[in-house]
């Protein structure tokens, strides 16, 4: 139904929507339905095959479950990393460090763009 109503109104190519979902099936569904499509693999636990697989635009992760080394396995593969949900500024400031792309946030100070400049734009 997501694919139908994207497709309807002409944003199954639109550069700027992003997809997520923790349910594998959907997000294989809607990349086979709508390839054009930006889609983000939410995740609790990074699996490498899994991502080889699916190739998706992002990984989006906690930030308890993130490390440097799948930071840089996913940039290798040219595939984003957005990291949810940080509200602490000493966090942020080392997930930036650490090279993730995107954090969601609570905390409106940290939404500020002069906080986080995002690499791409979605």
């Amino acid at each position: 139904e997501l694919a139908l109503c994207l497709k309807k109104y002409g944003q199954d190519k639109n550069p700027h929507l992003l997809v997520s979902s923790f349910y594998l099936p959907s997000l294989q569904k809607i990349k086979k339905l709508l390839p054009d499509l930006k889609i983000g693999r939410l995740t609790k636990e990074f699996n490498l095959k899994e991502i080889e697989l699916l190739q998706p635009y992002s990984v989006n992760m906690s930030y308890k479950r993130i490390n440097k080394n799948i930071i840089d396995i996913c940039h290798k593969k040219n595939i984003k990393v957005f990291i949810y949900t940080v509200n602490d500024l000493k966090l942020f400031e080392q997930l930036k460090k650490d090279g993730v792309d995107a954090v969601f946030s609570d905390n409106p100070v940290l939404n500020q763009p002069s906080y986080f400049a995002l690499g791409a734009s979605l």
